[in-house]
């Protein structure tokens, strides 16, 4: 009987160790999205998500200060889409001020993993914001921008026309009648000079090929037409890409509330099973697995009958 009582303690003990880990592992859980690492709150607003989602990384100085941990997405009364997103921020950062504008990084190629990132810059300013616990009253509201390109591809084919047209202004200088001369430079030197007659019709040959290759619709035009088909082409893709990720970004946001939800079921589950187990102690039952003998038991050996005679 004792080895049996013995044996019954160590299984519900055990039970009890089982129930401890599984609460305590889906507390980790939960705190993934930061609930308690990262208490205080930044809220941000946009019209155009830029690729972020829940745990795009917000950064400061080359450090990770905060990730988002939620989207919510929206019409305005205007009839477009806006996008209300809450981002948390760790301890050690949560006194930090900071410019009250976040700048995305949104890379060429993204992935619901490693989605785009916000950075915020640091400032004295009077108008600078701090992350606030909503505890403690409502957290500022900042606004998003893309970060610029640092190479601006239309600049530098607008710099290779301006290059061109100054090539070929140049060359007529010496291929054309100037101010208001009958004949061009290069004809009034052959005349001058006929000793160098066959030399200048070679310069003039090479003049003439050069200006084929600046002219309109130019070997250099040419080129930067098919540039610009191929910037157009790389937009595209961007554009298509950016559409996948925020496909893939809805996709994993309704994966984590559904994960979310049963993780909320398993604590209230957890909660219910404490509960009963509280109330277990007392009954009958709890006293034999925890050892305590019954009124009953105290009562003594019952009497021999005596023998008839």
């Amino acid at each position: 009987m004792k080895k049996k009582l013995e044996l019954q303690t160590i299984i519900v003990l055990l039970c009890v160790l089982t129930i401890a880990g599984a609460w305590i592992g889906i507390q980790i859980t939960k705190d993934s999205l930061g609930v308690w690492s990262e208490r205080a709150e930044i809220h941000f607003t946009t019209p155009d998500l830029l690729g972020l989602g829940p745990r795009s990384q917000l950064q400061c100085a080359g450090a990770v200060v905060g990730h988002v941990r939620k989207v919510t997405p929206s019409i305005g009364p205007d009839g477009q889409a806006h996008f209300a997103l809450v981002a948390g921020v760790k301890r050690d950062y949560a006194q930090w001020r900071f410019v009250p504008v976040g700048i995305v990084k949104a890379g060429v190629v993204q992935s619901a993993l490693v989605p785009s990132s916000i950075t915020l810059e640091t400032s004295s300013a009077p108008d600078a914001i701090e992350a606030r616990n909503p505890k403690s009253g409502t957290p500022p509201t900042l606004t998003l921008q893309k970060e610029k390109p640092k190479n601006d591809m239309n600049a530098i084919v607008d710099q290779y026309v301006k290059l061109g047209n100054q090539i070929d202004s140049t060359i007529r200088q010496f291929t054309e009648p100037q101010n208001g001369r009958a004949k061009s430079v290069l004809q009034e030197l052959a005349e001058a000079v006929p000793a160098a007659a066959s030399s200048l019709q070679n310069v003039e040959s090479v003049t003439t090929n050069l200006k084929v290759q600046v002219a309109e619709d130019g070997k250099i035009d040419q080129t930067l037409t098919s540039l610009n088909a191929s910037l157009g082409r790389l937009q595209t893709l961007t554009d298509e890409l950016t559409k996948t990720v925020g496909t893939v970004n809805g996709k994993m946001d309704t994966s984590l509330k559904k994960v979310n939800t049963l993780l909320d079921e398993t604590t209230s589950t957890v909660n219910t099973l404490q509960t009963k187990m509280e109330g277990f102690g007392g009954t009958f039952v709890g006293r034999m697995l925890v050892g305590k003998p019954s009124e009953t038991a105290s009562l003594g050996p019952s009497p021999t009958p005596k023998k008839a005679r």
